[in-house]
Parts: structure tokens; C-alpha cells; sequence
């Protein structure tokens, strides 16, 4: 009985190096999604103003290669994450935004349903013809 103050603390404390550890790379973390948000934002406006002055080919290719750098940096985990908060804007009513995010994930089904739930059908099956 003498040692039972010590029962349940062992190895439990981290030290002060171990949560600067942490918070860097969280930090960095955060550095990395946001210039992702941001490049993605620039992406949308290349997209934006590609279709608006009838060069198709040209949105086409900038969508394929977000999606493709989007993709690549994307592990399984955080796909789940993202399918969930993809739901999240198909509920509140953001198609675009919502379909965008399902393309980039390469996830079809997930994309129409976004296109059925907000309305975009109709105006996604015009624009493929």
C-alpha cells in the first residue's frame, strides 16, 4: 500500500518539447490546408472566368488537375471526413459548392445526389449537351 500513490501514473505526462512537437505540427497543419484553400479559391476563379468567356476546354483542364492535386493529398480517413461535410452543403442548399467538392473527391454518386438535393440537375444535364 505504501506505493498505491503512484498507481496510474505512469509514463502519463507529457513534456513541455512534446506539446511544442505538437503544436508545430499542428501549425503546420493548418499552413497546409490553408494555401490548399487558397489555391483551390484561384482554381475556381480560373474555372469562373474560363466559362464565362466560352473556353470550356480550359475550365475542363484546371478541374482535372485540382482534382488531381486534391486527390493525391487526401488520405482514406479525411475522405470520410469529407463526404460528411459534402452531405453538410447538400443540406444547407450549396449545389455548386457541394458538386464541386464531390468532383474533386472523384466521387459520381455523391455529385448527383448534391445535383438532385439543391436542384442542379436539370442545369448539369443542359450544360452536358
Amino acid at each position: 500500500m505504501s506505493n498505491s500513490r503512484s498507481i496510474g501514473q505512469d509514463g502519463v505526462g507529457l513534456e513541455l518539447s512534446d506539446i511544442l512537437s505538437l503544436i508545430a505540427e499542428k501549425k503546420k497543419d493548418v499552413e497546409v490546408v490553408e494555401g490548399r484553400v487558397q489555391f483551390a479559391k484561384e482554381v475556381l476563379d480560373l474555372i469562373d472566368a474560363a466559362d464565362a468567356t466560352g473556353h470550356a476546354e480550359i475550365a475542363r483542364e484546371a478541374l482535372k488537375r485540382l482534382a488531381t492535386a486534391c486527390r493525391s493529398l487526401i488520405g482514406r480517413p479525411f475522405l470520410t471526413l469529407l463526404q460528411g461535410l459534402i452531405n453538410n452543403l447538400i443540406s444547407i442548399g450549396l449545389g455548386r459548392e457541394s458538386s464541386f467538392s464531390a468532383a474533386v473527391l472523384g466521387d459520381n454518386a455523391l455529385m448527383e445526389k448534391a445535383w438532385q438535393d439543391t436542384g442542379m440537375l436539370a442545369e448539369a444535364v443542359l450544360r452536358a449537351h
